[in-house]
């Protein structure tokens, strides 16, 4: 890794003439290391970990080997064997930064949210002009709902790497999340802008059009990400949902069934499908699809939800089925509560009760279109 060999000539610089020998004596070739990394560019992730494993025998201590062996076996999802490989290398040279960084993204795939982001932290204390760091701590911080700090990051990674397309693209997802829509937008046009052929940046950016009503730019947007890669099973899902808006049915269950055809234990396209069907007024094929997510993913509470609802348009269904589903619903829902607060936010006597009205289905639904003449009824200075 350019990287690696970096760091290896640095520490070469430093050392005195007979240690550098012993640093050269304990790495390959320079024609060893090129043939290495041909083969990981060349996406031949496991010919890379076997031949880095070969020498590895032979230089148990080079980090360009360690650090090679852990980024192929990163590629191969093989997460617990890039940490144990990226740990070694960090044991050997406590400032490896990149070593951190890639570290710190194998944490991230086993789910080990706060320690991959310790990681990126430490990487980004060792090299603060790495870009790459701090788009990898961002894309964490966003999985742990981090947002503001994930734009900050990213905002890092693109002042010090201003053709960084990654980064504005994972900078646009954060936005998105964070209801900015307009600049989300705009942060995955630049990055189309520099990437051109960025698929996932089409359908992001047909995500965020989406979630600004204007359906048909949000279709082309997913239609282009589908063109540059047309196995993109996400965009064939997202699309759906656009065409859903649309009311498009037809269009949008083709586009379902293509996701499910691409990957056929796709929860969402499944219960997207439902309510495809649910509209079309096909409740027995919906209530189908609702099931078949149900059995792929158990605790998928949206298709109980979905298929809860679309057992009030059936009327020879069994009621005691219907209050079994209900009741499984509800054990989902009540195992995955969490307190976000260990107290009550408030003092024990308050000089005025405050009352707030706290539901699921504010917003756009039936229970926010009636409450909105209680709600504009109160007096709050009483």
């Amino acid at each position: 890794h350019p990287i690696a060999k970096k760091q290896l000539r640095k520490l070469q610089k430093t050392l005195p003439p007979d240690q550098a020998a012993q640093v050269n004596a304990a790495n390959p070739s320079q024609d060893q290391t090129n043939a290495l990394l041909n083969l990981y560019r060349s996406g031949q992730l496991a010919k890379t970990e076997q031949a880095g494993r070969e020498l590895q025998k032979i230089y148990p201590q080079s980090l360009v080997i360690l650090n090679l062996l852990g980024a192929a076996l990163l590629g191969q999802s093989k997460y617990q064997e890039a940490v144990a490989s990226f740990d070694k290398a960090i044991e050997l040279n406590p400032d490896y930064a990149a070593a951190y960084t890639n570290r710190g993204s194998a944490l991230k795939q086993l789910g080990y949210l706060s320690e991959a982001v310790e990681s990126y932290e430490k990487a980004i204390q060792l090299n603060p002009k790495s870009a790459e760091s701090y788009s990898n701590h961002g894309n964490a911080l966003i999985q742990l709902g981090q947002l503001e700090q994930a734009v900050t990051n990213f905002d890092q990674a693109i002042k010090l790497k201003p053709d960084f397309a990654e980064a504005y693209y994972n900078r646009g997802n954060a936005l998105n999340e964070l209801g900015q829509l307009d600049d989300a937008v705009a942060s995955h046009d630049r990055a189309i802008q520099l990437k051109p052929d960025y698929a996932e940046a089409y359908s992001s950016r047909g995500d965020a059009l989406r979630d600004q009503d204007k359906l048909q730019e949000a279709v082309a947007s997913h239609d282009k990400a589908i063109q540059l890669r047309p196995d993109f099973v996400g965009a064939y899902c997202n699309r759906g949902t656009a065409l859903l808006g649309l009311c498009q049915l037809d269009e949008a269950l083709a586009s379902y069934d293509k996701a499910i055809q691409l990957k056929p234990d796709f929860v969402a396209a499944y219960t997207n499908r439902g309510k495809a069907l649910k509209d079309l007024g096909q409740f027995d094929e919906a209530m189908a699809s609702y099931e078949r997510a149900i059995q792929i993913k158990p605790d998928y509470l949206e298709a109980y939800s979905n298929l809860l609802m679309t057992l009030n348009y059936i009327s020879n269904h069994d009621a005691i089925d219907r209050i079994t589903i209900s009741r499984k619903f509800g054990k989902i829902v009540t195992e995955n509560t969490q307190t976000h607060f260990s107290s009550y936010q408030c003092q024990p006597i308050p000089d005025r009760l405050r009352v707030g009205f706290v539901s699921g289905d504010l917003s756009s639904h039936p229970v926010g279109y009636f409450l909105e003449s209680i709600l504009s009824s109160i007096d709050s200075s009483k």
